[in-house]
C-alpha cells in the first residue's frame, strides 16, 4: 500500500464518518419536529375541548347559544387584540 492509498483510505473513512453522523443528527432532528408537531396538533385539539367546556358552562346561566355566542365574541375580542399588537410591533420595526 502507498502512501497515496492510504491517504485516499483515511479520508474516505473520515468522509463516511462525517456523512453517518450527520445522518443521525437530521433523524434526530425529523424526530423532534413531528413529535413537536403532532404535541402542537394535540394542543390545538384540547384548546377546542377547554373552548368548548367554557362555553358549556356559561350555557348553564345562559341559552346555548348565547353561551356559545359569548366564548366566540370574547374569542375574536382577543384575536382582534393580539393582531393589533402585531401591527403596532411590525410598524414600530418599520
Amino acid at each position: 500500500m502507498t502512501v497515496a492509498d492510504w491517504l485516499r483510505s483515511r479520508v474516505k473513512d473520515k468522509v463516511d464518518l462525517e456523512v453517518t453522523k450527520a445522518k443521525r443528527k437530521v433523524a434526530a432532528l425529523a424526530l423532534g419536529v413531528g413529535l413537536t408537531a403532532a404535541g402542537a396538533v394535540l394542543a390545538l385539539f384540547a384548546l377546542a375541548f377547554v373552548l368548548a367546556a367554557i362555553g358549556a358552562a356559561v350555557a348553564t346561566a345562559l341559552p346555548t347559544w348565547a353561551g356559545l355566542l359569548a366564548v366566540g365574541g370574547g374569542l375574536l375580542l382577543l384575536a382582534g387584540g393580539l393582531v393589533l399588537v402585531g401591527v403596532r410591533l411590525l410598524r414600530k420595526e418599520e
